[in-house]
C-alpha cells in the first residue's frame, strides 16, 4: 500500500469513527444501547434461574449476551480506530512539516 492509499484508509477510519460516535448520541443510537443493555440484563436474570445442567438453554442465553455485546463492541471499536487513525494522520502531518 502506498502512502496515499494509507492516508485514504486512515481518513475513512476517522469518518467512520466520527459517524459511529455521532450515532451513539442520536435517539436511534441511544435506543440500540438501551436495548443491548436490556438484553444483557434479562439474559443475566435468565442465567440465574436456569438449571445448571441445562446446557442448551445456558448456551442460548450466552449467545444472546454475546450478540448484544457485539453490536456495541463493533461500534466502539470503530470509534476507537477512528481516534487512533486521527492521531496517526496528525503524526504523519507533523513529520511532513519537519
Amino acid at each position: 500500500m502506498n502512502e496515499y492509499d494509507e492516508i485514504d484508509v486512515l481518513r475513512a477510519s476517522v469518518v467512520l469513527g466520527n459517524e459511529c460516535n455521532a450515532f451513539f448520541n442520536t435517539d436511534p443510537g441511544r435506543y440500540v444501547k438501551a436495548r443491548a443493555n436490556e438484553t444483557v440484563m434479562k439474559a443475566i436474570e435468565d442465567l440465574k434461574k436456569v438449571q445448571s445442567d441445562d446446557k442448551d438453554r445456558i448456551s442460548k442465553i450466552q449467545i444472546e449476551i454475546k450478540s448484544a455485546d457485539n453490536a456495541l463492541t463493533w461500534l466502539q471499536e470503530a470509534i476507537n480506530d477512528g481516534e487512533m487513525s486521527m492521531q496517526q494522520l496528525k503524526i504523519m502531518s507533523d513529520e511532513e512539516e519537519n
